[in-house]
Parts: C-alpha cells; sequence; structure tokens
C-alpha cells in the first residue's frame, strides 16, 4: 500500500478533527481589519483597539465615529501548518470595562461585528465586606446577549467559581467556597455571537464567614505532612502526588479529635481525578463504601452527608489524568 506524503498526512488529520483551518492568503499579502466600538450609551467609542496575534500586538485609535482600522501582513495571521489562527481584537474603557472579539482572517478585507460596551453591575458594592456570601446582580444590556458570565477570583489564587445563565436572576456563591478575612474579586460578561462585553472588575473582604476545622496532621504514603493551606506545601506535594491514569493515591486528615463536618474543600490544577471521602474514628482505611464520591477538578466544596462526624477523613484520590498541584484542603464545620 502507498503511503500518503507526511505533510498531507498531517494536514487531513488535523483538518478532519477541526482542529486546523487552512488559511487562503498569501504571506506577504496585506490585511485590512475594520470595526465599530460604541459606549454604554451607544455613543461612538473613543480610545485605542489593540489586535493581538502570537506573533504581535498592534494598537490603533479609534476616528470620531468610532471606527478604526489595522493593517498587518498574511503570515500575521498564521500558525503552524498554515493555519488561520484566531486573532484577539479588543478595547478598554476608562472605567475597566471592555469588549474583546475573536475571529481568523481569511479575506484580505475583513469587518468585524460592531461592539458595544457594557458596564451595568449593581450589588455588591465595589470593596464590601462581607459577613455572608455575596448575591451578584447587575442590569439588563443594552440588547439581550446570549447568556452572562459571571466569574469569582480569590486574590493570588485564581477563578474559584463561575456560573452562565440566561437570565437576569441574580448569583449566590457557595459559601463553603469562601475563606474568612480573605480578598476576592469578581466581574461579569455580556456574551453575543460574536463578541463578549465584560464589566469592570469589583472587590470584596470576607469577614468570618465560615468555620474552619483545623488539621492537625496529614498523611500520605507513611510520611506526614503539615496542615494543607493555600499551596504552602505545593512543591513537595508535587514531588509526593504522581497520580497516574486509574491509579489512586491516600490522604489521612487527623483532626486531633472528633467533629462533626460539613465539607472538604479542596484546591487543585493540573489534573483530574475521582475523590472519595470517608470520616471515621480510626486511622485504618475503612473497608465500606466513602460517603461522598466526585469528580475533582479546579477548587470544589464537597459537601458531606449531614451528621458526618469523626476525627480521621479518609481522601482517596482516582486518577482519570496526572496531576501537578494539591494546592489547598480545608475542612469546614456545617453551616
Amino acid at each position: 500500500m502507498r503511503s500518503l506524503p507526511l505533510f498531507l498526512l498531517f494536514s487531513l488529520m488535523f483538518s478532519g478533527c477541526g482542529i486546523l483551518l487552512q488559511s487562503p492568503l498569501g504571506d506577504k499579502q496585506e490585511i485590512q481589519l475594520t470595526g465599530k466600538l460604541s459606549d454604554e450609551e451607544g455613543t461612538p467609542f473613543q480610545g485605542k483597539v489593540t489586535l493581538q496575534t502570537s506573533r504581535q500586538t498592534y494598537t490603533e485609535k479609534t476616528n470620531p465615529q468610532g471606527i478604526f482600522a489595522i493593517s498587518l501582513l498574511g503570515f500575521e495571521s498564521k500558525g503552524l501548518l498554515n493555519q488561520a489562527e484566531k486573532i484577539k481584537v479588543q478595547a478598554q474603557a476608562e472605567n475597566g470595562s471592555s469588549v474583546q472579539q475573536n475571529i481568523r482572517l481569511l479575506s484580505p478585507e475583513t469587518e468585524l461585528s460592531p461592539m458595544r460596551f457594557w458596564n451595568a453591575l449593581s450589588g455588591p458594592p465595589d470593596q464590601a465586606r462581607l459577613k455572608s456570601a455575596p448575591q451578584f446582580s447587575w442590569k439588563a444590556a443594552h440588547e439581550t446577549p446570549d447568556s452572562y458570565g459571571v466569574e469569582l477570583s480569590r486574590d493570588g489564587y485564581g477563578v474559584i467559581w463561575s456560573q452562565t445563565t440566561s437570565t437576569l436572576q441574580s448569583q449566590v456563591v457557595p459559601q463553603n467556597l469562601l475563606e474568612n478575612q480573605a480578598s476576592y474579586h469578581w466581574s461579569i460578561s455580556a456574551n453575543y455571537p460574536d463578541y463578549q462585553a465584560r464589566s469592570s472588575v469589583r472587590h470584596f473582604k470576607t469577614e468570618k464567614i465560615v468555620d474552619v476545622i483545623p488539621i492537625f496532621l496529614a498523611q500520605s504514603g507513611g510520611k506526614n505532612w503539615p496542615q494543607f493551606h493555600d499551596g504552602l506545601y505545593e512543591y513537595q506535594l508535587s514531588e509526593a502526588f504522581e497520580l497516574k491514569s486509574n491509579q489512586a493515591i491516600e490522604l489521612l486528615l487527623d483532626l486531633s479529635k472528633s467533629h462533626t463536618v460539613g465539607a472538604v474543600v479542596i484546591a487543585s490544577s493540573g489534573f483530574s481525578a475521582t475523590a472519595q471521602i470517608s470520616i471515621t474514628d480510626s486511622a485504618e482505611s475503612p473497608a465500606s463504601t466513602a460517603e461522598i464520591s466526585a469528580k475533582l477538578s479546579g477548587y470544589q466544596a464537597l459537601e458531606l452527608p449531614a451528621n458526618s462526624h469523626g476525627r480521621y477523613i479518609h481522601l482517596r484520590f482516582i486518577g482519570n489524568a496526572g496531576f501537578l498541584n494539591l494546592h489547598e484542603i480545608r475542612v469546614l464545620a456545617p453551616q
């Protein structure tokens, strides 16, 4: 059987998977990209627009009508194997709100869909100090979007919670995801078919919001670890926990005495696993079925059944893929 040339094989493989879209543009062919921006009131936006490729970033100003034009060469719109890569066009207003549109350039002259800013946040106010979980609310965008996206980040960590909704119904953050005396920031995006309008960022700080049960000792593979908190031991943990697909590791948390436990919060990155949790008064691995089994990825609060009580929490991770860091484990009393 005659084999295909290597370059053709790769082209067919990637095209069949929908990963690569071949560019029809010549490397030295000049491309002009134009678009129009409006502020929140619908008047022409006056400010800078950036176009970002994997090779370079361009900046242009809008004219009095809110129109901009950016020129580049064909090779700057391409990636490997002559693929037409996604190019990001964005602008930011003085109040911190922004608009963004991603596009693949397939023509020498391309006009973007018009974009309009939006920044109608309601509550909580910026720099609020909260004693309970926040309830994020906002006002309707000028034109009804396909959806609104709510995103909450913990300062110094990254996104810990996000939600997508097609309504204006306010979104309440699960209280167990929050820490006492911690700083957070949040924003909301209005998502349209061709672009995204994102609000400015608001900040808040929590006061005493949850009851944390101290971890006296953490043990795995016969080795003791200090308390898990805020990624302090993530480098040692990356060496200790090399979780492979369909293999398991076990972690024992000693709370020093019996407690009623409401939830276990696990912050992780770079891996996917199934977590099984049991709570007992014995340090021996339980033979019975775990009290809770859940898919684990990112930042999650795993709620335990009512009246879960004991001194030892047995965590068993079954790998779906190898992981890098286990940043934090917190044990919480029932709310």
